[in-house]
């Protein structure tokens, strides 16, 4: 591990420990989501970090079969479920208590009204309002990241990994012979004769790992704040969110040893694109911590709920749906990620 890395590790401490002590400087309506800052801290590190899963197919080949389009179809469907799941029944109505409780607007007997109607009409529109606001966000820090890495939009459906692969076999196999792939696999990386190519590949890579961290951020966010709300629900969205990590990893991770030969640096690059999920949710929960009230953390929330249904529509369904040759996979496991979490929540409120 180089110095670089073992400087963002620190950096990344010392957040976490600011964090934590920001939580003891200041008693106010959030103290009961300031129990659960670590556990937030934990679950988007673990969250981000997925990608180094991926990130060591260069020292373990057969994790390669995690971006085969059936294994990535299934999964994607299975953390779309999830993640859709969450945002509209838990997330959504969660913000819509919040808000309506800062506002004042509860039922007669002082409770939280949740989203219903005929409702709390300022509580369902700032909610409303949050959630699509959220989902612009998302939009737009996509464009920024296909602005900076227009080539993430090949590495999505992993036909360049597939192309140097075949490239490495090819090149490391005499004629006529059949190819076995793990072996060429652990032989290492294609002999690229073309420098040129080599560097646009080694580019495609450092480009996507910072056009994926930039991703990562609001999903890291997402996470923190579920946590704080509820630490089951940060849970699952966690869970969710690092099995999307995993192919993303190898995605930074394959083209970068592809082109230089160096299975660490695939790692690093995929390790670094992971770690600013977690400092996503430290940074904008630092930054909103001191006017946190209700209101405001049901306006944060509900952002966060429109943030994963852009997630999930615009990039996680569509690639799924676009590995999903048969087109018999993806509802099953759609619909298996909803039940899923629903029972365990469910499982989480009977503990």
């Amino acid at each position: 591990m180089n110095k670089k890395t073992i400087g963002l590790l620190y950096g990344l401490c010392l957040l976490s420990r600011v964090a934590a002590q920001a939580t003891t400087e200041k008693k106010d309506s959030t103290d009961d989501k300031d129990e659960n800052v670590t556990l937030a801290v934990i679950l988007s590190l673990a969250a981000g970090l997925a990608t180094t899963i991926g990130g060591a197919t260069p020292f373990f080949p057969q994790l390669r079969k995690i971006a085969e389009a059936k294994i990535l179809a299934s999964s994607l469907a299975l953390a779309s479920g999830v993640m859709l799941y969450v945002s509209f029944v838990e997330i959504f109505v969660k913000s819509n208590d919040s808000i309506s409780l800062g506002l004042g607007h509860v039922d007669g007997e002082g409770e939280k009204i949740g989203f219903r109607y005929p409702g709390d009409k300022y509580g369902n529109l700032y909610t409303t309002l949050a959630f699509f606001g959220g989902c612009i966000v998302v939009m737009l820090l996509h464009q920024l990241v296909h602005l900076i890495a227009p080539v993430t939009d090949k590495l999505e459906d992993h036909d360049v990994i597939q192309h140097h692969e075949e490239r490495s076999q090819a090149s490391q196999q005499p004629p006529n012979e059949p190819v076995d792939e793990e072996s060429a696999s652990a032989q290492g990386p294609a002999k690229f004769d073309d420098e040129k190519e080599k560097a646009e590949l080694k580019q495609m890579g450092v480009l996507t790992a910072v056009a994926l961290g930039l991703h990562n951020f609001p999903e890291g966010f997402a996470t923190f704040i579920a946590t704080l709300e509820e630490p089951s629900l940060g849970a699952a969205l966690a869970v969710a969110i690092a099995i999307h990590n995993i192919p993303e990893g190898i995605c930074v991770a394959m083209p970068v040893y592809y082109a230089t030969g160096s299975k660490w640096k695939g790692f690093g690059w995929a390790f670094l694109s992971g770690l600013s999920e977690p400092i996503g949710g430290i940074l904008g929960w630092l930054a909103l911590r001191s006017v946190f009230t209700d209101t405001v953390f049901g306006v944060i929330f509900g952002m966060v709920g429109g943030m994963m249904v852009w997630i999930v529509l615009g990039e996680l369904l569509p690639t799924a749906i676009g590995h999903d040759k048969s087109g018999k996979l993806v509802p099953p496991f759609l619909f298996g990620g909803m039940v899923l979490i629903s029972a365990s929540l469910i499982a989480f409120a009977f503990a």
